[in-house]
């Protein structure tokens, strides 16, 4: 009989004890996923894979836990290995091969895999419609992703967002508070689930824009606890708590402090309710309810409205146009009452839940039919708790699952870019006719192949076009031969929902000179009703309204006129030549001045004596002696770049004052440009709110001192 030594048997203990160990691992990790607990199935996956890298059992459904995590592209790939390791591992792998793919923007292979899927169930099978919706649902995605509306939407970023669930936002009137719901560790624990429950937190703005460590609300039950809204200046708190099946509560404001919440008995059944909002005039509250659905399986929208005494009228649902046989919850009523908008799995969403909006018909006293707000800020997966920013209409926040997120669901801003109209006439300098034969283009800078263009009415002399704003634009003005005439700067920034859509943008060309160049500022759009700037009028103001309402206004100066199209090389060229190098007297008074021995690369200083007018960006006389200095510090040297940065205090809206900054600071690169600057020797960069020198809580010693310009040396 042959002995086994020590170590062949030890190695054969070991390979058993891992077998087992697997085993054990993926049993666990089965029932984990069954109750959808998924962080915990996922651990238990892995320990799997650890010894058994090819288990392929283990990596499908560590791909399906990771779906249930909003890791929608580890899912896929988790699925794709082990199909190439096991074609056959799961009687219903094309149902998730499917959603992985729609997850991951890939519709037709998910479509694919959806008609495998239900070839291989009955037409009675209630599985059937679902996945037939799924379908449904690739084929709005590819019409929204290829017609994407235009949106800028940033990640918010930590402290507010972590690798765990951060959702529904609130913001409170001025800008500076926000509430909001995460499922971040907190001393309580973790669930069953393997998550964490999910609490209410605040977090206030900084003095340089960014949002503090969030703290924990001061009535956050062991349970789940979610924001729903700020209503009543801020004064009362609509919360979500998990009792009974789910309920709603109302907090309010008092010396400072919260109230302990009490529940919303007008709306709260033994059905969930999990979001509510009250119109601005508090007169309407619009909730989602499932008390009256379908076997109380998906939640609808429901209004009750306060009578002459006060009371709450009984709950009556939006109608068939809002409400779907899938679920329709978080909703948000702009301020004049007009508009709903909302989140829904049902009507053409992308898939998950979609952000909508519904307008209200005064006539037949209903809601319009849903129109999905789109590609980008609508995705394949959950889009919902949209919160318009009550600071600015034209942005607002949402929650989202998105691959550059910092894990689960996090909060998202998103900034609206309206179309604008505008429309002119081209006429000749000299003789002041309009050249009715000239076409006009406007490409957006960097995006040179997205050309908007339009030929002149042959009546009028007229043109009109469509453009986004929040864009600067290169216009580009030809005759009938394609020769140009002129090429302009346009310049659309961000725009209020109060602002109009539609501009006046007047064009003179000098057709006798076309090699001619001059070279001014656009600043803003001139509204319609606005007497429009020419090349040679002074600069004008596109309002004459003086207060300051949180939004600042932007004046109009000259457009950027460039009558023949020339490289920056050939531009500096012909501006060098008429200034005159300085006197060693100048540059030795300058120097002093801005206390510099040598001019350094790195090397920055505010300019004290630059001036705008209030809320604008016209410099003021006062400015040029100031600048003037700095140009002949420029001019002694041709290889010195210099940055122009324009700040502000953080009175307003961020992206308002971000704006103004970078106009203020692009009025100062142009007065440079004017005095024989090169204009590829200067930069303009509006830092906004960002960098304050000093605290904001006050004017004369903070915020006067943070609205200033400054220049700094890039190289020498």
């Amino acid at each position: 009989m042959r002995k086994i030594s020590f170590a062949v048997f030890a190695v054969f203990i070991f390979i058993t004890s891992s077998a087992q160990d697997a085993k054990k691992f993926l049993k666990e990790g089965n029932t984990h996923l069954e109750y959808e607990h998924y962080r915990k199935a996922a651990n238990d996956y892995k320990l799997v894979l650890k010894d058994e890298p090819r288990n392929v059992e283990a990596l499908f459904n560590l791909g399906k836990a990771y779906l249930g995590s909003y890791r929608h592209q580890e899912a896929l790939e988790m699925m794709e290995q082990a199909i190439s390791i096991s074609s056959e591992i799961d009687k219903y792998q094309d149902y998730w091969l499917g959603r992985a793919y729609h997850l991951n923007y890939k519709f037709d292979e998910a479509v694919e895999h959806y008609n495998k899927y239900v070839e291989t169930i009955s037409k009675s099978d209630p599985r059937r419609a679902d996945v037939m919706k799924f379908i449904l649902e690739c084929g709005y995605a590819k019409e929204f992703v290829g017609k994407k509306s235009y949106y800028r939407i940033d990640n918010v970023g930590a402290p507010i967002n972590t690798k765990t669930d951060e959702h529904s936002p609130i913001i409170t009137q001025d800008g500076n508070t926000m509430m909001f719901t995460s499922r971040r560790y907190t001393e309580d624990g973790e669930s069953e689930s393997g998550n964490f429950s999910e609490q209410v937190l605040v977090s206030t703005k900084l003095e340089n824009g960014k949002w503090s460590t969030p703290v924990s609300f001061e009535h956050n039950l062991d349970g789940h606890d979610a924001t729903v809204q700020l209503y009543d200046n801020d004064s009362k708190l609509i919360l979500y708590r998990n009792t009974g099946a789910g309920d709603l509560y109302v907090s309010e404001l008092t010396n400072g402090k919260w109230s302990e919440p009490v529940p919303i008995d007008e709306v709260n059944s033994q059905w969930p309710e999990i979001d509510a909002y009250v119109s601005k005039d508090g007169n309407t509250m619009i909730f989602s309810s499932n008390a009256k659905s379908t076997n109380h399986d998906n939640s609808d929208l429901y209004t009750i409205t306060k009578g002459a005494s006060g009371a709450w009228s009984e709950p009556v649902s939006l109608g068939s146009n809002v409400n779907t046989p899938y679920d329709e919850t978080s909703p948000f009523i702009s301020t004049d009452g007009k508009t709903l908008f909302f989140s829904s799995t049902g009507h053409n969403s992308m898939g998950g839940f979609d952000v909508f909006k519904s307008f209200y018909d005064s006539e037949t006293e209903s809601w319009t039919t849903p129109v999905n707000l789109g590609y980008p800020l609508n995705t394949p997966g959950d889009d919902i708790y949209f919160y318009y920013s009550n600071e600015d209409n034209w942005s607002g926040y949402f929650s989202s699952y998105r691959r550059d997120g910092l894990g689960e669901k996090d909060i998202y801003k998103v900034v609206f870019i309206p179309n604008v109209h505008i429309s002119g006439t081209v006429t000749d300098l000299n003789t002041g006719e309009t050249i009715a034969d000239a076409a006009v283009q406007f490409v957006a800078a960097g995006k040179e192949n997205e050309v908007t263009s339009s030929t002149l009415d042959i009546k009028t002399g007229k043109y009109l076009v469509n453009v986004l704003a929040d864009q600067s634009y290169s216009v580009l003005v030809q005759d009938k031969e394609g020769n140009t005439l002129g090429t302009f700067e346009y310049v659309v920034p961000i725009l209020k929902d109060s602002d109009p859509l539609d501009y006046v943008f007047n064009i003179e060309v000098d057709v006798q000179a076309p090699e001619l160049i001059t070279e001014n500022v656009s600043e803003a759009l001139v509204p319609e009703d606005e007497q429009v700037v020419s090349i040679d009028e002074d600069p004008i103001e596109i309002s004459d309204e003086e207060e300051f309402k949180e939004e600042s206004e932007v004046t109009t100066s000259k457009p950027i006129v460039t009558n023949n199209l020339v490289s920056n090389e050939t531009s500096t060229k012909t501006q060098s030549t008429t200034t005159s190098k300085p006197t060693e007297g100048a540059v030795k008074q300058a120097k002093e001045h801005f206390k510099m021995d040598n001019i350094e690369s790195g090397c920055k200083r505010i300019l004290h004596h630059v001036y705008f007018d209030f809320n604008k960006t016209t410099l003021q006389e006062s400015s040029f002696d100031e600048l003037d200095k700095l140009a002949c510090l420029m001019s002694s040297d041709s290889k010195v770049t210099v940055e122009i940065g324009g700040y502000t205090d953080n009175v307003g809206n961020d992206d308002y004052n971000r704006a103004l900054s970078q106009k203020r600071a692009e009025a100062v690169v142009n007065y440079l440009v004017k005095q024989g600057i090169p204009k590829n020797r200067l930069t303009a960069v509006g830092y906004g709110e960002e960098h304050p020198i000093a605290s904001n809580d006050d004017e004369e010693e903070g915020r006067e001192l943070n609205r200033r310009t400054e220049f700094k040396v890039l190289n020498k």
